[in-house]
């Protein structure tokens, strides 16, 4: 080391130890805690991925078996898939087409108007507090293709609902439902 290395170190040392033995002033008598002032912590938003997937493990296990299945899911059993949205939309569908099947006329979750009995897997891709994208690949025993439908759901006062199916043949059905109703209102009066 020359001569102004060892000056540098030692003047580095000198000031170390004044900032060591500096002691930080004591708070005003009428000071608030550093704490105090701190906005508190947010809690993060809580999703329930378990939630979305159990609903819809528990909608394909009503495709177990085609067997005595009174399953309706456009009719009395729709409040327990749609979303209230995509609810009103069936029934506008529903008024619109008088009684024909339109978009309904294949059952979405199945994509199929039969079934034997379907094996699903479902995937969730991603989730909020009040919406999730799933995928689901599903298999019918009674055929040899297997499918895949995108949800997205929606998270109501009774728990998760589709609020739109994204099948291969139809990627959406609420554009389907609505392009239902757009064709029967410029449909000529019969």
């Amino acid at each position: 080391m020359n001569r102004y290395s060892i000056a540098a170190v030692a003047a580095l040392a000198a000031a170390l130890a004044l900032v060591g033995c500096h002691k930080a002033a004591a708070p005003a008598a009428n000071a608030a805690p550093a704490a105090a002032n701190v906005a508190p912590a947010q809690a993060a938003p809580t999703t329930d991925a378990a939630g979305a997937r159990a609903f819809l493990d528990s909608l394909y296990a009503r495709y177990k078996s085609s067997k005595n299945n009174t399953f309706d899911i456009y009719g009395k059993d729709a409040p327990s898939v749609f979303d209230p949205d995509t609810l009103a939309l069936l029934q506008a569908d529903k008024a619109a087409l008088n009684g024909a099947a339109g978009a309904t006329g294949a059952d979405l979750v199945c994509t199929c108007q039969d079934f034997t009995s379907l094996s699903a897997t479902v995937t969730i891709v991603s989730i909020t507090p009040t919406t999730a994208r799933a995928g689901v690949d599903f298999h019918d025993a009674g055929q040899t293709e297997n499918n895949h439908s995108d949800y997205d759901l929606a998270k109501t006062p009774d728990g998760w609902r589709v609020h739109d199916i994204h099948t291969f043949g139809d990627p959406s059905f609420r554009a389907s439902l609505n392009q239902d109703i757009k064709d029967a209102k410029s449909a000529p009066a019969s």
